[in-house]
């Protein structure tokens, strides 16, 4: 007897089971210069809980609209992710104008955004004997605004999934738009020769840290662990 194929998985599902995994769906809106340049970061962790990206404009402002799936990844932890894909500190984003924006869609968004951004904010203002403040200092200059009823506007297909379509083309913007810089120094691992004292022990000088810590909030943003 020849065995059949078994039947998609889309087809065993009860209309009930289906209505749940669809309600369980969020989406999450930000804006940072060309959206094309976010849509990386997002799809990099499709693997948490991220269904689909797409790239377009909100109200006419260039954006990026992130779908997930709330049962297995936090709204925190996607806005993590807008924090680390976009420069916090500057109303205009390697060239193009207009400051980072999470565009929030209720209340329990709005404290999320704004709870997140203030910790950023501590993160920039944190120093000590080994470990530096985060950005160099600068303060979070970033924007939350309400979504309301603002138009979504998809891009054309040819700019989803960019840098996918074209890597040559994204590397070389990466590049001279003083993105791939950027990011580089704002996160490499900084190397100080502050000398710190352990209790009973000789002090231990020199240290390697990475500015995103633990120890000034930093990392906890980025996990949306607050």
């Amino acid at each position: 007897v020849a065995l059949g194929l078994a039947p998609p998985l889309s087809t065993l599902l009860t209309p009930l089971a289906a209505a749940a995994a669809e309600s369980s769906l969020a989406t999450a809106t930000f804006s940072a210069g060309d959206p094309r340049f976010l849509q990386p970061v997002f799809d990099e962790i499709k693997y948490l809980g991220v269904k689909r990206t797409e790239v377009g404009s909100v109200g006419g402002v260039g954006a990026i609209r992130v779908s997930y799936d709330m049962a297995r990844v936090s709204y925190k932890r996607v806005l993590g992710a807008f924090w680390r894909s976009c420069d916090p500190t500057t109303s205009e984003q390697f060239g193009v104008a207009g400051p980072p924006t999470v565009w929030v869609s209720g209340e329990e968004e709005r404290k999320d955004a704004e709870e997140s951004r203030r910790r950023l904010q501590r993160a920039t203002e944190y120093t000590s004997s080994t470990f530096g403040p985060m950005f160099k200092g600068r303060p979070i200059v970033a924007e939350i605004r309400p979504l309301e009823d603002l138009e979504w506007v998809a891009a054309t297909d040819d700019d989803q999934q960019w840098y996918i379509k074209e890597p040559k083309a994204y590397e070389k913007a990466c590049k001279k738009g003083g993105r791939a810089k950027w990011f580089e120094d704002a996160y490499k691992p900084v190397t100080v020769t502050a000398c710190q004292k352990e209790e009973g022990e000789g002090a231990i000088c020199g240290f390697v840290y990475f500015p995103c810590s633990e120890e000034n909030g930093c990392s906890a943003v980025a996990k949306g662990e607050f």
